[in-house]
């Protein structure tokens, strides 16, 4: 996860851990995830860096965010309903923006749970569109819109308006489909 300040940012999932390193890769800081009462070693993790607040969230699998500060101390705790299976890497997703409100969207869902830096129920977002619901491997925020990525075998992402749910468009990839059929299943 990269942050404002150029470092990056990485779990270090045999130490229930986040490690900070520099762009030159000088480790810069180790921060514990052991205040979320969660234990994530052997277990992957989402989570994104608010730097200027100093603190993390963290996407624990069963769809729980916590607010976990650089000094190892929770905030707070959130069923946010979005689940996600690290080892399939499918079932829902969160961001956060620099106001440190989240939004999560479960997967086969097209409605996104936004909530406050407090951790409380803001509200909701009802996506629009052709074909919302599908199964999501990310949801990132960038301004005013939200960019969602699912499985699909041409579309790359899809592009919401972050206000209002619309859907801005959808990029596909340039794709050719090849078929080929044989008589029988041996040939020569």
């Amino acid at each position: 996860t990269g942050s404002q300040s150029g470092d990056f940012y990485t779990g270090d999932p045999n130490r229930n851990r986040i490690l900070r390193v520099s762009p030159s890769g000088r480790l810069i800081a180790t921060y514990s995830l052991d205040g979320t009462g969660e234990k994530f070693t052997n277990r992957p993790s989402r989570f994104r860096v608010l730097e200027a607040q100093q603190l993390f969230y963290i996407f624990q699998d069963a769809g729980v965010v916590h607010a976990l500060t650089f000094d190892g101390q929770q905030r707070w705790s959130t069923p946010t309903g979005a689940t996600w299976e690290a080892w399939y890497n499918r079932g829902g997703d969160f961001d956060a923006d620099d106001d440190g409100n989240f939004y999560a969207l479960p997967e086969l869902s097209d409605t996104i749970s936004v909530f406050g830096p407090d951790g409380q129920p803001k509200g909701t977002l009802q996506l629009k569109g052709e074909d919302v619901k599908g199964e999501l491997l990310f949801l990132r925020l960038w301004q005013d819109t939200i960019f969602l990525k699912r499985r699909h075998a041409t579309e790359l992402f899809r592009i919401y308006d972050r206000q209002t749910g619309e859907l801005r468009r959808a990029v596909s990839a340039d794709v050719a489909r090849l078929q080929v059929e044989f008589p029988s299943e041996v040939w020569t």
